[in-house]
Parts: structure tokens; sequence; C-alpha cells
């Protein structure tokens, strides 16, 4: 009988330990279930703070700083535009001979880096003009494009610009002038005798006015025609130094000389460009469409 009270002792002693290890599973079970929701709950409320500085962002940009941002995109381009001509379609006689026809021309072209300076597009134009011939520049020259490849030399703005005097640098109130006002000033200084420019120098001003009148990220042809195998060769060698300068073809209009001539008409060349005369009444036209 002892043995036996004592065995059922034992056994009730080992339910009541099995007992309490299940409440204390159960009670951890119930701990970890619980802490679920306050995990999930603090997720949401990290994605709803992100959000709502996602939206902060957003409205600062496009709302209170749209301007800045705009300027700044306007500023970096992410597009290169190259605008080329369209060549006109072929026209021929009942007989099937060419009345006027597209002729493949050679061509020079420049693509305007964000960060091209004056003095680096000037020294492309004046290694350019030793590598082809003038005859493939037709521009012509103003007395302000002169002085601006004059300047567009660091030596030459540096003289001139160490030939300025303090005053001439600051307005009547004694602020100091901005860059684009300081460059007038430095024009006005440039000497007729500083213009004085050799042939070499003034095809090479000529490339110049053209490379600096592209707008960034732009592609202008700035020489046209009479430019061999051989200068496209040497062109293509020395493509490192000459920063923006590939060769292409373009094109020029051939027309037969017969009495149909005048009832054909002719076209504008790529490199003239539209007629002045005509300037207004095409800009009027685009203004109204």
């Amino acid at each position: 009988m002892p043995s036996t009270t004592r065995s059922k002792k034992n056994k009730a002693t080992e339910n009541e330990v099995e007992v309490s290890e299940n409440k204390k599973t159960l009670s951890r079970k119930r701990d970890h279930i619980g802490s679920i929701p306050k995990r999930v709950n603090i997720l949401f409320f990290v994605i709803f703070v992100l959000f709502m500085i996602l939206i902060v962002k957003l409205y600062n940009m496009q709302v209170l700083n749209q301007s800045f941002y705009a300027d700044k995109l306007s500023g970096v381009g992410s597009n290169v535009t190259i605008t080329t001509g369209a060549p006109r379609g072929n026209i021929y006689d009942a007989t099937g001979k060419a009345l006027a026809s597209t002729v493949p021309v050679e061509a020079v072209e420049f693509t305007r880096g964000q960060n091209a300076t004056a003095s680096e597009m000037r020294n492309v134009a004046d290694q350019l003009s030793t590598m082809i011939s003038s005859s493939s520049s037709t521009t012509t020259l103003t007395t302000r494009d002169k002085k601006d490849y004059y300047l567009a030399d660091s030596t030459n703005l540096a003289k001139i610009n160490s030939s300025l005097a303090t005053k001439e640098k600051q307005d009547s109130s004694g602020n100091n002038l901005s860059g684009s006002e300081i460059y007038q000033v430095q024009l006005s200084k440039v000497k007729d005798t500083d213009l004085n420019f050799n042939a070499q120098q003034t095809f090479a001003a000529q490339l110049f006015k053209k490379m600096n009148g592209t707008a960034t990220f732009h592609t202008t042809i700035i020489a046209i025609g009479d430019i061999t195998a051989e200068q496209q060769a040497a062109i293509a060698e020395r493509e490192g130094d000459l920063q923006g300068i590939s060769v292409s073809t373009s094109w020029d209009r051939s027309y037969a000389n017969n009495s149909l001539s005048t009832l054909v008409g002719t076209v504008s060349s790529q490199q003239a460009g539209l007629p002045a005369e005509d300037e207004a009444a095409y800009l009027k036209k685009r203004l109204s469409t």
C-alpha cells in the first residue's frame, strides 16, 4: 500500500509538472501571437512615414521650388538634338532625264557639349581651319564676331581684363558688374588692330562663329562641300583633340540647264538655310498654327 500511494503521488506530481509546462508553452505562444500585430503596426507606421517624406519632397520640388529644378534640368540637358535638312526628291522629264536632283556632299558637324568653353571651341576651330579648305565655309563675319573670336583666346582675354580699371568693373552704385556686363566692357576694349586676321585666322573665326552659336547638346553643320577623303581621314585620326567634331553626309541640289529650269525652280541649300526675305512670313505661319 505505501508503495502504491507513492506511485500515485509521483504520477500526480508528474501530471502537475506536465500541466504547468503546457501552460507555460501556451502562454509563450499567446505572447508570440500577440506580438505579431504590434510588428505589423510598426511596419505600417514606418511605411506611412516614408510615404509622407516622399510626398513632402515631391511637393517641395514640383510646387515650392518648381522654377529652380526646371532651370537646373534645362541646364543639365539629357538629349542630343541633331537638326539636319531633309533632301528633296528628284524631278524628271517625260524622257526620264533629271531636271532637278539631290547630290550628296561631305560635311563637318559640331556637337556642343555641356561644358564646352569658348577657349576650347576656338582651339578646335584653329586646328580644323588647317585641316580643311576655307571654301567649305561661306559664313560672313561681323566686327562682333571677330571680337568674340579674339577674346576666346585665354591670353587675349587676360590681357584685356588686366587693362580694366576697378571702376570699369562696377556700376554707378559701386556694385560689381555681372559676367555678361563685364564681357561687354571687354568687347569695347578690343582694338581694330587686334582684328587684323590672316586668311587662316579668318576661316577659323568663321568656324568658331558657327560653333559658338550652337546650343548645348545640339549639332550644327559648320563646313560643307570641299572636303576630301584625306581631310576626312585626318579629322577621324584627331577625333580626340577635336571635341564635338565629326564628318557626315549632307546634300546639295543640282539642276539641268534647259528651258524647263525656270518652271522647276530652285530651293535654298542646307547651308544657306531659309531666305531672309521669307523669314517673317514663315514665322507668322508658325505662330498661327
